[in-house]
């Protein structure tokens, strides 16, 4: 008999992927808890979105994000992990934005109107800046995207980004 509602190779796709990524937001969490001075919190959150055939799309279901306080989120997506911060201009000017920029990809829009977009690839530092002073943000939100999914990797680079920020 026809499955009618979806082929039983998509469904194990799914679920294998869905299976992949909640463990690995696992063990990375597990591994962050036991560094001693971070607080961090482990959930599920939908009302994000995912980038599909270049449109952004919004996602109804959950997925699993590690908020590590003072610091920011680590969350894993179907298409791999992003780091995300939000910090205020003065933390951001003192940032070494130009190494982030050359080593990570790197997303930077408005931290009140998420839909403002300061930097994608391509943009000079300059223009970015440039941009960032003419607007009324006062808080940035920088997404990094991470294809590596080994969880030490994900943990290492977290780690590195807090310090090109300067958290």
């Amino acid at each position: 008999m026809k499955d009618t509602f979806m082929e039983h190779n998509m469904i194990s796709c799914i679920h294998e992927r869905l299976n992949f990524i909640y463990s690995l937001s696992e063990n990375v969490y597990k591994s962050l808890k036991n560094e001693m001075e971070l607080k961090a919190l482990y959930n599920y959150y939908n009302g994000h979105y995912i980038k599909i055939n270049d449109k952004y799309e919004y996602q109804k279901y959950p997925v699993p994000v590690i908020s590590i306080e003072g610091k920011g989120d680590i969350g894993f997506n179907i298409d791999g992990v992003w780091i995300e911060f939000f910090i205020d201009r003065e933390t951001f000017y003192k940032a070494n934005i130009e190494e982030l920029i050359n080593k990570y990809d790197v997303e930077i829009y408005g931290g009140n109107n998420c839909l403002i977009d300061f930097y994608s690839d391509g943009k000079s530092v300059e223009d970015l800046l440039s941009d960032i002073e003419n607007s009324d943000e006062e808080i940035i939100g920088i997404s990094i995207y991470l294809k590596d999914t080994k969880y030490n990797n994900i943990k290492d680079a977290f780690f590195e980004v807090c310090s090109l920020l300067n958290m």
